[in-house]
């Protein structure tokens, strides 16, 4: 279940799993299709253009954000530091 539906634990590592992935695609894809979509693609159709590209992005971006990330979950009992606990009176 994405993020935005009831578990708001999951939004700090989602943006952390994806942010960066996502924001690299984003540059990817639409600073060189913008170039050529002004350059070379008739006046007429950069419009039409433009909405095919952002369906494919739109695909893209679904994907991603429904991926689940697995949110670490600390176990009662245990350490922050992996559970080890200091021994008392130097043993």
């Amino acid at each position: 279940m994405p993020h935005s539906q009831g578990h708001p634990e999951q939004v700090v590592p989602k943006l952390r799993a994806d942010l960066f992935t996502v924001l690299k695609a984003n540059w990817y894809l639409w600073i060189p299709f913008m170039f050529l979509n002004f350059r070379v693609i008739p006046l007429d159709l950069q419009a039409v253009a433009s909405n095919v590209m952002a369906l494919l992005w739109n695909v893209y971006m679904s994907f991603v954000t429904h991926k689940e990330v697995a949110v670490p979950v600390e176990v009662p009992g245990k350490g922050k530091k992996g559970g080890k606990q200091s021994k008392k009176g130097g043993e």
